[in-house]
């Protein structure tokens, strides 16, 4: 397999990323909405990310894709990333 198809592989697999939760799975787009139903909920942004510990900006920045969720900052909402493999 060359660098190129193995690069096409990678964003398959990319392309696949999910997170668990609660013994779900879901897409990042789905857990982005929960996010994004969070800060509603707690008001605003600013709100959520002070009450969960981030600056406003990395919430913004997730929120608007320019960022993708740390680790710590999923396991603050009880998930987990999984990556799913194909061969």
């Amino acid at each position: 397999m060359n660098h190129v198809n193995i690069n096409a592989r990678i964003g398959e697999v990319y392309d696949r990323l999910f997170f668990m939760g609660r013994r779900n799975v879901l897409t990042e787009d789905e857990i982005l909405q929960r996010i994004a139903d969070a800060a509603i909920e707690a008001g605003s942004q600013r709100e959520l990310a002070a009450r969960l510990g981030v600056s406003p900006t990395y919430l913004s920045d997730i929120l608007n894709g320019r960022r993708r969720p740390s680790e710590p900052f999923l396991t603050k909402f009880g998930y987990q990333r999984v990556y799913l493999a194909a061969e």
